[in-house]
């Protein structure tokens, strides 16, 4: 809970070819990478941040890849991820409550 470092990686269907913008609130740091292309990289295990990029993705099966870290024994753990296009709202990606 108060130092770790993890690593998620797994597949994300795209249904329509548009532009994405993914994001994460999350505690520590992170990068976020879609199909090996890094979107979010902040580098500092005591950060409390909100992140966004947006990336131009064709429809079917992507690649995504999230480093979280965190070492600031004073703040709790936390990670979410979502994704929007400009006509959606966002659609979290991760477990209620994370």
């Amino acid at each position: 809970e108060d130092a770790y470092g993890i690593v998620y990686e797994g597949n994300i269907h795209i249904p329509v070819d548009d532009q994405y913008e993914f994001g994460s609130v999350f505690t520590g740091g992170l990068v976020l990478s879609i199909d090996d292309r890094e979107l979010i990289n902040l580098q500092r295990g005591d950060a409390w941040d909100t992140r966004t990029a947006k990336i131009d993705l064709k429809a079917g099966k992507h690649t995504f890849r999230i480093a979280s870290f965190k070492d600031a024994s004073w703040m709790p753990p936390r990670l979410a991820f979502f994704v929007k296009t400009a006509n959606s709202a966002p659609k979290e990606l991760h477990a209620y409550n994370s």
